[in-house]
């Protein structure tokens, strides 16, 4: 088995008096859910749950087929687990998750069986109404020295273009009289 251990975590909670949770973290990291399983705490041992948690890490790791709601799977107990597909884990931190609960009968509390709800969004949370259209304090961001027309005028370009082209003449200068000397020279043009 590969080293989930360095890369995921597995906890385990005391959900009631009678009902365990157990849960990995981390598999976000391999773009998978992490998973939850729901278990009375006299049934089963926490030993037997952390194994069939990072078994089926491996699975879906490995490429197994998409684990989805009503998928069984053998588990601890020699019994079915039952996969739910959860919106939000029933422990920090907020995530999607797979939440397995052995096919008994027994019912977990329905506290343990709540999956979430998609978060609010932020556009939901923003209130526009703060917004107005009017300069704040009255007054509006203008600089009264700042003429448009200037800015946009074709003079720039031109200034702009000038300083180019007597760049690129002085370059050229320089290149043709760093190449010749004396012995390039005619003796007419010679002094």
């Amino acid at each position: 088995m590969p080293p989930l251990d360095m890369w995921t975590n597995v906890r385990l909670f005391r959900a009631t008096s009678e009902w365990s949770l157990m849960d990995t973290v981390g598999n976000g990291q391999f773009d998978l859910p992490d998973l939850e399983a729901v278990y009375t705490t006299e049934e089963f041992e926490p030993s037997d749950i952390e194994g069939f948690l990072r078994s089926a890490s491996l699975y879906m790791l490995q490429g197994g087929e998409k684990v989805e709601d009503g998928d069984t799977a053998e588990g601890p107990g020699d019994m079915n687990w039952i996969a739910m597909e959860c919106i939000d884990a029933l422990s920090d931190p907020p995530r999607p998750t797979i939440r397995w609960i052995p096919e008994n009968d027994r019912c977990p509390p329905s506290e343990l069986m709540d999956r979430g709800s998609l978060p609010e969004t932020e556009s939901d949370d923003f209130d526009d109404e703060h917004l107005i259209d009017e300069p704040i304090g009255g007054n509006q961001f203008i600089d009264p020295a700042f003429d448009d027309d200037a800015f946009l005028d074709d003079d720039l370009d031109d200034d702009l273009d000038d300083d180019l082209d007597d760049d690129l003449d002085d370059d050229l200068d320089d290149d043709l009289e760093g190449d010749l000397d004396d012995d390039d020279l005619d003796q007419d043009d010679k002094l």
